[in-house]
């Protein structure tokens, strides 16, 4: 699944293998981060509500919208930039709201919060690992810098920092399937600016047991950025969004490969953002 914007508002698609494009949200709305739960195949999805941004799910086919946030809605330092993640096997979604990090039923209510950051930085993305047992997360200040990756338990105790006290923006998180590497942009650069511009944003793979992290952005033509990168199904391969760095230009998916990252990067679907692959 993708995300494009047409006539002002974000559109969520489907993408075939061929990247043949189905829509899935209507036009007349502003639908966008799409994330599909195999377990439930259910995709959840951000939506603007009357000057809010709530979580929503719909059916594989874009049928049975529902609105699951109410009373605290999604929010952080920019709507672009904040994630949110699936949890408990698709009973569950974990999201934040600005300082503090939030679970919800899927079917809406219920509403605990689980973390609250000790130093009033914003908690801008958050991934649940596989077993349920850490959560993932990237805080920053309200400009989207002094950012911090880190893994808490369900305690909300901190279990691994993985980034801190380094310049630029960071992005993209996602836990492997066995929890045991975490993926994750960092811009090389160091680059801060209002407009929160990323000059040379690479992926990279942390992996807990080494504490060592791997560049597989080493093939990326300079210029451009590397941003909002998943795993494959089989975590052989990442989908991930590539553009250049003036911030201005079309945003295109590309699929490359984790282990042998000299190979070609494919293209996949141009005009696109956002994607997610399960």
């Amino acid at each position: 699944m993708v995300t494009r914007t047409v006539n002002g508002n974000s559109i969520i698609y489907s993408v075939d293998d061929e990247g043949n494009t189905f829509q899935l949200t209507e036009s007349s709305t502003n639908s966008f981060r799409p994330r599909k739960n195999i377990e439930t195949n259910k995709i959840a999805f951000l939506r603007t509500v009357g000057g809010q941004t709530h979580i929503f799910t719909m059916n594989s086919d874009g049928s049975n919208i529902i609105q699951v946030t109410s009373n605290v809605p999604v929010a952080g330092f920019n709507l672009d930039k904040v994630d949110f993640s699936w949890a408990d096997n698709g009973n569950s979604i974990v999201y934040p709201n600005f300082t503090k990090l939030y679970k919800i039923n899927a079917s809406g209510g219920g509403t605990t919060q689980l973390y609250q950051t000790s130093d009033g930085s914003f908690i801008t993305e958050c991934n649940v690992s596989e077993d349920d047992a850490k959560i993932a997360l990237i805080t920053n200040n309200v400009n989207g810098y002094n950012a911090k990756i880190f893994v808490i338990n369900q305690n909300g105790a901190i279990i691994n920092t993985v980034i801190q006290n380094q310049p630029g923006a960071v992005g993209g998180l996602e836990f492997s399937t066995d929890g045991d590497e975490l993926l994750y942009t960092r811009d090389l650069s160091g680059f801060e600016n209002p407009n929160y511009r990323q000059l040379n944003s690479h992926m990279f793979i942390y992996n807990f047991t080494s504490q060592t992290a791997t560049d597989i952005s080493q093939n990326k033509p300079a210029g451009t950025n590397d941003l909002d990168p998943r795993f494959s199904p089989t975590g052989a391969e990442v989908i991930f969004v590539n553009t250049n760095n003036d911030a201005l230009s079309e945003k295109r998916v590309f699929v490359s490969n984790v282990i042998n990252t000299s190979e070609s990067r494919e293209l996949l679907i141009s005009n696109a953002s956002m994607p997610d692959w399960e």
